[in-house]
C-alpha cells in the first residue's frame, strides 16, 4: 500500500461563514452563510432572517439572491488554472479576507 501525500488547500474565510444585512421593503435582514443543520448532521448553505425564509422551508428568499453576489467564497481548488495564484500572503485574492487552509491526505 503506498505512502500518503500530504496536499494543502486554501480558501477563503467565507467559505464558512459569512453574513450581511440586506434592507428590505419592511425592515433590514441578516443573511448569513455556514453549517446548518440537516438529518442530524450539517451541510452549508444559506439562512435569512426573513419571514419568507422562516415560512419557506429552507427556500431562498429574494434577499439571499441578492446577497449572493456579495458572497466571495474564493476556492483554489475551483480556480486552479485561472490567472490567480495561490496567496502567500494568507489572505484571499479576491476579496482580501482571511484565509483558512486545511491539509488533506490523498
Amino acid at each position: 500500500m503506498p505512502d500518503l501525500m500530504t496536499q494543502f488547500h486554501r480558501w477563503c474565510i467565507t467559505n464558512e461563514t459569512w453574513s450581511m444585512p440586506i434592507v428590505g421593503k419592511t425592515g433590514t435582514y441578516t443573511v448569513s452563510y455556514g453549517k446548518l443543520p440537516k438529518n442530524r448532521e450539517y451541510e452549508y448553505g444559506y439562512s435569512c432572517t426573513c419571514k419568507a425564509f422562516e415560512h419557506g422551508g429552507g427556500k431562498e428568499c429574494k434577499h439571499i439572491l441578492q446577497a449572493k453576489s456579495f458572497h466571495c467564497l474564493w476556492n483554489h481548488e475551483a480556480v486552479c488554472g485561472s490567472s490567480l495564484p495561490t496567496p502567500k500572503s494568507g489572505k484571499c485574492p479576491r476579496c482580501g479576507g482571511d484565509l483558512t487552509t486545511i491539509a488533506i491526505g490523498v
